[in-house]
């Protein structure tokens, strides 16, 4: 059946496929920068800015310190929850944000070739809703190991492949503007913002 889509899914996401093992967090990152800042920053650039940092290597990946430095490094908003679940990633996209989690790419991916316990990160950008039971179904997920944007994950991969470490971005302010400018000009007389900071 057609699932209520809930979230940024149709928001303009510079979608990135990573070109080098162990840059799916500077990529997942790099989506919101262009989103924020309009920038399409180079995966090399990425790549080259976090070996400078230290927290990057091409054979290893991101660390704990990496999964946040791309987002600091370019002002972009973000908060983190470690020892998070599927509640946490319904809650940030119920209330306008976006987030980049970390799964095991073996359990994401169905692959017994990929080692145990391999992280990957990916960004949710929306979640999809049964009309009949108004549960959740699962989630939209953009991934730099995919070509594809925005592809659909059930609610029961999230939870079995979730490592716990997440990130989540508030939608940008000059959008939710746009948004409550549009729908006065359909007529709304009454707006609420649910769980936005939009000084």
């Amino acid at each position: 059946n057609n699932l209520i889509v809930e979230g940024n899914v149709a928001h303009d996401l510079q979608f990135t496929q990573q070109q080098t093992h162990g840059s799916c967090s500077l990529m997942a990152q790099e989506q919101f920068v262009h989103r924020y800042t309009g920038q399409a920053v180079p995966e090399e650039y990425l790549e080259w800015q976090a070996e400078k940092w230290g927290v990057y290597s091409p054979d290893l990946g991101t660390d704990e310190d990496g999964q946040v430095m791309v987002l600091e490094h370019f002002n972009i908003p973000h908060d983190r929850i470690f020892d998070a679940n599927t509640s946490d990633i319904d809650n940030a996209i119920s209330t306008g944000n976006d987030v980049i989690i970390g799964v095991d790419a073996r359990e994401f991916y169905d692959d017994s070739s990929i080692p145990p316990e391999s992280g990957h990160a990916v960004a949710i950008v929306g979640r999809g809703i049964d009309p009949e039971t108004s549960e959740v179904a699962g989630y939209y997920v953009t991934d730099s190991n995919y070509p594809e944007s925005a592809r659909f994950v059930s609610v029961e991969k999230m939870e079995s492949s979730m490592l716990g470490d997440m990130i989540t971005i508030p939608e940008k302010k000059e959008d939710i503007i746009a948004e409550v400018k549009q729908l006065v000009a359909e007529g709304y007389k009454e707006i609420t913002l649910l769980g936005q900071n939009v000084n």
